[in-house]
């Protein structure tokens, strides 16, 4: 507890020892891998590859407008809280919430706009 009072970042102190805390239980259990008996298929639904995914998304994420953007990164790449995400872009947490809302339907949407141009090709 000494910690948090010479720096008063409560923040920092708790994230730093939930983060050992996942270590150590993470190294005590080690890496257990289960056999199986036949590997899953990959899907075959005709969809882009991993490279041309990336792309796709990240073209879809620049049509959209700044603000959506920065709200799906923060709260889904970045995987922060409403709570962070509206303190770091300084809205409401309801403003983040309708935000993520409509920017991953417009998203939908480009995607699926995308993928129809790139499978008619």
């Amino acid at each position: 507890m000494g910690a948090v009072r010479r720096d008063g970042n409560v923040e920092a102190y708790a994230r730093t020892i939930l983060t050992r805390t996942f270590i150590d239980q993470y190294r005590r259990r080690g890496r257990r891998e289960e056999p199986v008996g036949d590997p899953p298929e990959p899907p075959g639904d005709g969809g882009p590859p991993g490279a041309e995914l990336r792309l796709l998304m990240q073209a879809a994420l620049m049509e959209l407008p700044p603000r959506y953007r920065a709200v799906l990164v923060l709260r889904f790449w970045e995987d922060w809280s409403v709570d962070e995400t509206a303190r770091a872009l300084k809205v409401s947490p309801g403003t983040v919430k309708s935000q993520s809302a409509r920017g991953l339907a417009r998203l939908r949407g480009i995607i699926g706009e995308q993928v129809g141009e790139v499978s008619r090709r």
